[in-house]
């Protein structure tokens, strides 16, 4: 299946691509409870209980590293060699991200929308700007949305008056007064228009920090000794690797050998090829 061991770390349905990081899911894919100690892996590698955020941020991360070591970079790709995303990701590099897309009923063209996102680490407040560009009509309106509450979400509601007048309001206002400036004109009757501003704060631990914090006893028993390829593969630069980057690759890519060795078959009967 496209995007094959990504799949199974993700271990998610393909969603409306509305959160940054999607990739393509193929539509038959399920996704299963791991078992143990997959399960342990799992749970520090990703959260005990992360959003779709974060699942995509740090499965970015884990895929650059599997791609990065050969020996694990080739068996993702003898699994399924179509892959969407880019083997050496700079998506999550910033800390945040903001978005802005269509929220409720609305008519109207989103020309563009770019955002900026900031934070004081250590600190409970965070800020970001969304700017928003969208055609009523002949002519463009501007709207610039700006937050400091921290992670949030909220709709922007655009109108236009008789006379052709834009005004703006904001829904779901939390602490913190949000600034809005429209600007523009246009000479259409009356319309509505409403879109959903979100910002994204990229985890503060990174993949590695979360690698460190696994039970010894859990990475051990998921790369095991073995006889055979790939695993013997794994097990050797789990053991014997010169980097961190190794061992996480080792014990992603045994992972991935597990999951796909025990679950394959349920993911057949779905009528996947």
């Amino acid at each position: 299946m496209i995007n094959h061991a990504r799949n199974w770390l993700l271990n998610q349905l393909q969603s409306d691509f509305s959160t940054p990081g999607e990739e393509i899911i193929d539509p038959l894919f399920r996704p299963i409870a791991w078992p143990m100690p997959l399960a342990v892996f799992r749970q520090y590698m990703f959260g005990t209980t992360p959003d779709r955020f974060t699942l995509n941020y740090y499965c970015a991360q884990l895929m650059n590293v599997l791609h990065s070591v050969r020996a694990t970079d080739a068996y993702i790709r003898s699994l399924d060699n179509r892959l969407t995303y880019l083997t050496s990701q700079t998506l999550f590099g910033a800390d945040g991200r903001v978005t802005v897309s269509p929220y409720g009923t609305y008519t109207g063209v989103v020309l563009s929308s770019t955002g900026s996102w900031s934070a004081n680490r250590g600190s409970s407040t965070n800020s970001f700007d969304a700017l928003l560009s969208v055609q009523i009509g002949s002519t463009s309106a501007t709207v610039t949305a700006s937050d400091a509450t921290g992670s949030v979400s909220f709709a922007v509601h655009v109108s236009t008056d008789g006379a052709g007048n834009f005004s703006s309001d904001r829904f779901g206002i939390a602490a913190g007064a949000p600034s809005l400036v429209i600007s523009g004109n246009s000479a259409n009757p009356a319309s509505t228009y409403e879109w959903r501003v979100t910002s994204y704060i990229a985890p503060s631990a990174s993949l590695l920090d979360n690698f460190k914090a696994i039970p010894p006893s859990a990475l051990t028993a998921i790369v095991g000794q073995a006889s055979t390829e790939p695993q013997m593969s794994f097990y050797n630069l789990f053991t014997s690797g010169s980097s961190v980057q190794d061992r996480i690759a080792a014990v992603g890519a045994s992972a991935v050998l597990q999951l796909n060795s025990t679950f394959t078959s349920l993911y057949t009967l779905q009528g996947a090829a």
